[in-house]
């Protein structure tokens, strides 16, 4: 239906070059390859969920209560999501709001809803996709080099080459 809010959380994924190659070369090696990639993969989420987070309580009053909502998801990939259906806010629970309720006006801002800033503008938000454009080349370089050890370790182990 159009116009119903997406209560979902919002995933953010990394732009990574040369993913889908990798990801190729793990189904080639067993299964605990991928494991120790996830492991490896998790690590970087973990950074990416602190930067959004610490971006998030610093940056408004609602972009605050959305803060407390950002996890890591367990994949290959770094991968970290932001809001849902968590309650948030003070007051009792029927006064709490939805996290997806105040996510996308606190990054993003409203022209037409008054409780929220200002749009930030086409292509601009304030806290979860710049803080990760500001990461992206760290980001990618982390990841490719511990792809790089775990798929030259499972290889050499398993007399893949």
């Amino acid at each position: 239906m159009a116009g119903r809010p997406r209560k979902a959380p919002l995933v953010i994924n990394v732009k990574i070059d040369g993913l889908r190659e990798t990801l190729a070369a793990f189904r080639a090696l067993p299964k605990e390859a991928s494991a120790e990639m996830r492991d490896e993969a998790g690590k970087i989420a973990a950074d990416m969920a602190g930067w959004i987070s610490s971006a998030a309580m610093a940056d408004s009053r609602q972009s605050a209560l959305v803060a407390g909502t950002v996890k890591v998801r367990r994949d290959r990939v770094p991968v970290v999501e932001i809001g849902g259906t968590a309650k948030v806010g003070t007051g009792s629970g029927r006064q709490k709001a939805r996290a997806y309720q105040i996510l996308f006006g606190a990054n993003f801002g409203a022209r037409s809803f008054p409780q929220f800033r200002g749009w930030a503008g086409k292509g601009n938000d304030y806290f979860v996709f710049t803080n990760i454009e500001a990461h992206e080349r760290e980001i990618e370089s982390r990841y490719l080099d511990a792809a790089d050890r775990v798929i030259a370790k499972w290889s050499t182990s398993t007399g893949t080459t």
